[in-house]
């Protein structure tokens, strides 16, 4: 199956990043849940209500909408939070590299710091065979990918800080009409599953709403930063991406 894949690009600040991004992938989830499925027969359910609210940015003059779910909210929270540690250690780290010193995501005006690429793929699981050595290694059906690239600079004035701000939230705003326009347009969605299949297309461990089954990646960053600087930081980070591995393998 080939996935479709959406990119886009972001330029932020540091502190910018978890917004942004927690933007980004919040309103992907709006489009990609139910309400729960309630089955009555192996093919006969009924369909639960999901609600939704505003969540108001404090580092950019936007408002998104999110799925009115505490589970959802901190499930996707959880996995942001590790990007979001994994780009404060590889900025750090270079930042070191270049004898400069960042102040809790404040940056120099006008300078690149890192440029960070993370997404969200949509998958269904694949059914695993009982004979453990015809297994082809990842056993799920990626169908969707949306792709956020975050090239993160330093802004040290006033002036570059409003400037910088109004371009964010006009750009991310933008991004956001598109995911709107364009996550319904032409694109395979997984037929709605029986009973016996629901596990392998939805979420379920959720009570309150049921996402398509999804996963946050950053491919990429620690190799850069130790291609780049192999400084101490990147070992750190690297044993970031080497536990998120294997959580993401071990929930399968």
């Amino acid at each position: 199956m080939n996935a479709r894949t959406q990119h886009y690009q972001l330029t932020v600040e540091l502190r910018q990043v978890k917004e942004s991004v927690l933007c980004f992938m919040h309103t992907l989830l709006l489009h990609r849940s139910l309400g729960k499925f309630t089955y009555t027969l192996d093919n006969s359910y009924t369909l639960g209500s999901i609600g939704v609210t505003e969540v108001p940015c404090e580092s950019i003059d936007v408002t998104y909408v999110r799925v009115n779910s505490p589970e959802l909210k901190q499930q996707l929270e959880d996995q942001v939070n590790q990007f979001i540690n994994d780009v404060t250690i590889a900025a750090r780290g270079i930042a070191n590299a270049e004898c400069a010193k960042i102040n809790d995501g404040i940056f120099t005006h006008g300078t690149d710091v890192l440029s960070a690429n993370v997404k969200i793929e949509f998958f269904t699981k694949k059914k695993k065979s009982q004979w453990r050595f015809l297994s082809t290694g990842d056993e799920c059906a990626v169908w969707e990918i949306w792709e956020l690239q975050l090239d993160i600079v330093k802004v040290q004035s006033t002036d570059g800080v409003a400037l910088l701000r109004e371009k964010v939230s006009d750009d991310l705003s933008t991004i956001v009409l598109s995911i709107c326009s364009l996550i319904n347009k032409g694109q395979y969605i997984p037929k709605m599953p029986n009973n016996a299949d629901y596990p392998s297309v939805f979420d379920g461990s959720i009570t309150d709403c049921q996402p398509y089954h999804y996963r946050i990646l950053w491919p990429g960053l620690a190799a850069q930063l130790q291609a780049s600087h192999g400084d101490s930081s990147s070992n750190l980070l690297q044993n970031g991406f080497m536990k998120k591995i294997l959580k993401d393998t071990l929930s399968f």
